[in-house]
């Protein structure tokens, strides 16, 4: 299984690879470094690191991809180049968002509770306007759903 993604200076990509790695080993699946690659969370990154992906000589068939922006550069690239591949190629990806639907090779996609997030993000504001500065930084964490966007082969 291959991983794609962020910048591994922010926190929400380390945790993402973190996850990536815990998952291979409860699975018995060995860590392969030359199908884990970073990017810059931007759409451009996520189609060039697809091609290269797909350009090895034992390109994996497998992805998951941390970040829904490189998701959709890496589903452009799947769809423009490798539409033989639909049915064969899986990708796992996260952040549902409008456009998620739409994508092809995309198997499951992780929703985040973005209302949750608003909600605290605006009471945290709140707090720190009032003058409230215990536990800072504070790091907030929230479940997500795991949402099935085509049947798996």
């Amino acid at each position: 299984i291959a991983f794609v993604g962020g910048n591994e200076l922010i926190t929400s990509a380390k945790e993402r690879f973190s996850g990536y790695l815990k998952a291979l080993k409860e699975n018995n699946i060995a860590v392969e470094p030359e199908i884990i690659k970073f990017g810059d969370f931007y759409l451009q990154s996520g189609y060039d690191i697809m091609r290269e992906f797909c350009e090895m000589k034992h390109a994996p068939e497998d992805f998951f991809i941390s970040n829904y922006f490189m998701q959709v550069g890496a589903e452009q690239y799947l769809q423009e180049y490798q539409k033989e591949k639909e049915g064969r190629l899986t990708v796992v990806g996260f952040d549902d968002m409008e456009a998620s639907p739409l994508f092809r090779f995309t198997e499951v996609v992780a929703a985040q509770p973005m209302v949750a997030i608003g909600a605290e993000a605006a009471r945290l504001l709140q707090r720190r306007m009032a003058g409230d500065v215990d536990s800072f930084p504070l790091v907030s964490r929230f479940d997500v759903d795991w949402i099935r966007r085509r049947p798996g082969r």
